[in-house]
């Protein structure tokens, strides 16, 4: 991205979920404002997080794959060296708060998720072309 002849980066978000329709959802709400970095699964998150070491933000919905929260050890292991926001993402409260219990310190279900990213890294609402 280049404002006025110089490079800027953009911000980069660690998503970890397995759905790819919700990643491509976010990329386009989003608009090219930040990177997202797609895990589509637990130990992809791991990897990604474990290359990546200059994350912004991270997203964590509770069951990768499943019905059943499978991310709980993985958003507690980030969250002992991740100092930066993790955010919860599941359409059902219960899990959103056991993601928070394990380390996330933000949450909402994943249809606003583009909006509350926005909030917390201070960015630009995108307008519509």
């Amino acid at each position: 991205m280049r404002k006025g002849g110089i490079r800027v980066s953009r911000k980069k978000v660690l998503v970890v979920e397995d759905s790819a329709d919700w990643h491509k959802i976010w990329r386009d709400q989003l608009d090219g404002q930040v990177l997202i970095i797609s895990a589509l699964t637990v130990q992809e998150g791991e990897r990604m997080f474990m290359e990546h070491p200059d994350f912004c933000a991270i997203v964590m919905d509770a069951c990768v794959p499943g019905h059943t929260p499978t991310t709980l050890f993985l958003t507690s292991e980030i969250r002992e060296t991740f100092q930066g926001p993790m955010i919860a993402v599941s359409s059902i409260s219960e899990y959103r708060e056991e993601l928070v219990e394990a380390g996330c310190n933000h949450s909402c279900p994943k249809e606003d998720l583009s909006r509350r990213l926005m909030e917390i890294l201070h960015l630009e609402p995108v307008h519509a072309h």
